[in-house]
């Protein structure tokens, strides 16, 4: 007969599988990477392509908004493609909790200077994405799942206030 053995003397709660510094070099490079993307959008393809024409004055007036909104999905699949490189855990969750905890970035930093812009940017991406990755670092898939849906509707109502 078989004797099962469970040998739980060495329990791994949390995976510790990259570095912060990793993490939090993505986050900011991504930052900077949105702005730059959010511009080039902007420029060359909602004002290119659609204000041009003058039937189409809604996507002008809104044009940041739209480009900020293409960029933070390109971003977000970029920063994916490094995350898995690094081998963090759950990165598509640490993902699309940034996207959707940031969507909108580009409306709140218009008013500021370049500089700012990219700075705001860069910190706000770095944090949410070192925050995220923290929370994902436990072995448990629901509660980590439960806790990001919290910190994405946490910061979604911050954002409203």
């Amino acid at each position: 007969m078989v004797q099962v053995i469970q040998d739980e003397t060495y329990p791994q709660p949390i995976s510790m599988s990259f570095s912060w510094w990793q993490i939090a070099l993505t986050g900011v490079g991504i930052g900077a990477l949105y702005v730059i993307l959010t511009f080039l959008i902007e420029r060359f393809v909602i004002e290119g392509l659609y204000c041009g024409s003058s039937f189409d004055a809604a996507s002008c007036s809104n044009a940041i908004g739209i480009s900020g909104n293409i960029a933070t999905i390109l971003v977000g699949t970029i920063g994916l493609g490094i995350m898995v490189s690094l081998r963090v855990v759950r990165p598509i969750i640490v993902a699309i909790v940034a996207a959707v905890s940031l969507w909108g970035l580009s409306v709140w930093t218009s008013g500021l200077g370049w500089g700012e812009i990219v700075a705001v940017s860069a910190v706000l991406y770095g944090l949410s994405y070192v925050l995220i990755a923290w929370v994902c670092r436990y072995n448990e898939t629901i509660p980590v799942v439960i806790v990001a849906l919290l910190v994405a509707v946490m910061a979604r109502i911050v954002v409203g206030l």
